[in-house]
């Protein structure tokens, strides 16, 4: 399940944040069926307190930031730290005018970036249009990633024997696959496997047939 979140800083033009934040929505909502929204700009703390309320009920498998203006990096890394699940960043382009950029948005996520790096926090970047076909395709591929990154947290792996002697690419270290994804490694001795399937009735066994 993917989320979307819009948020902004009022010293910029908010009319163009609602708006480009309204079309990214749209676009998204298009493409994905079960799009959850957070539909009002993340502005301050007490909207950022109820995004953070309302995705921490039912949280998603991606979350998708959408950064309609520029904005300090805070608000990014509470929502990433309140809920712990993989980040997005959007940010749409703007003409250069030679005048003072009306959303700047690519500033914000470049801050956010910074700062998601410094607390190991993982994250993804897209810098595109709203209703850009490209960022909708990047984010049903990070969709599909986060949704396997999800599953695997609640995979439990059994593995029977060890790697033999010389075949390095066969071993594996639970504790980082356990870091890292989540996922539970259940080592079973190969002499007990055996015993397992030898006390197995007729009826209860699969013969493997090969060919070539």
């Amino acid at each position: 399940m993917l989320a979307f979140v819009p948020i902004a800083r009022t010293t910029f033009d908010v009319q163009l944040a609602q708006a480009n934040a309204a079309l990214a929505q749209q676009t998204l909502q298009a493409a994905f069926a079960d799009l959850r929204v957070v539909p009002t700009l993340i502005t301050d703390s007490e909207t950022l307190a109820q995004a953070i309320a309302q995705l921490r009920a039912t949280p998603p498998s991606l979350l998708v930031v959408f950064q309609a203006t520029f904005a300090d990096s805070s608000a990014i890394v509470a929502l990433a730290e309140a809920l712990r699940v993989p980040l997005l960043l959007w940010a749409a382009p703007e003409p250069a005018t030679g005048g003072r950029l009306r959303s700047n948005a690519l500033c914000g996520v470049n801050l956010a970036a910074f700062a998601l790096k410094r607390r190991g926090l993982p994250y993804l970047c897209c810098y595109a249009a709203p209703d850009s076909p490209e960022a909708v395709l990047l984010m049903q591929r990070a969709a599909a990633a986060a949704e396997t990154l999800l599953a695997l947290r609640h995979a439990k792996i059994g593995v029977i024997g060890e790697h033999p002697i010389g075949f390095e690419p066969c071993a594996y270290d639970a504790e980082r696959l356990r870091a890292r994804f989540g996922v539970q490694v259940q080592p079973y001795a190969l002499e007990a496997a055996f015993a397992a399937a030898d006390s197995l009735l007729a009826a209860e066994r699969v013969t493997a047939r090969y060919t070539d």
